[in-house]
């Protein structure tokens, strides 16, 4: 992982991690880890605000693939699969027209399972309190500010 302080100087007001980054990180270690300098870097009164997919409870059978994007050229479908308490297989399956029909791509890459707990106990841990936690549409997020003097 490539350490926050070579990206960002100095203290800041505002640190925002949004999307896939956290699930695509390598393990629970590497999610702690940015968590901690992210909240090393946030000024009294700053704010870290960290949202991720929701992969703890995944669909079950055929819920298991998900139409992501479609146009008359393109159809894109991912399908989940548990790997394990820790880890989500995600597969990309892409059909593209070429001629007179479709050729299909499909790719797969490792997604973390992040529970919304163990976030709020290493905000708390850095010493930033949680002002808001939200799970909505599949996406959790937090927005924890580190207290003023």
């Amino acid at each position: 992982m490539f350490p926050l302080r070579t990206l960002v100087p100095g203290p800041v007001d505002l640190i925002a991690c949004m999307g896939d980054t956290l699930t695509h990180l390598d393990g629970i270690a590497q999610v702690r880890s940015l968590v901690a300098e992210a909240a090393a870097l946030v000024v009294p009164a700053g704010v870290l605000i960290l949202s991720w997919r929701d992969l703890t409870r995944l669909p079950e059978g055929d819920a298991r693939f998900l139409p992501i994007r479609s146009s008359p050229e393109h159809l894109f479908t991912c399908f989940l699969e548990t790997v394990d308490a820790t880890c989500v297989r995600v597969h990309d399956i892409v059909h593209e027209r070429a001629g007179d029909g479709f050729s299909q791509r499909v790719s797969s890459y490792l997604k973390l399972r992040i529970s919304p707990e163990m976030v709020d106990a290493e905000l708390t841990a850095c010493g930033l309190e949680i002002d808001r936690a939200t799970a909505e549409r599949g996406w959790i997020t937090r927005v924890a500010r580190r207290p003023a003097p």
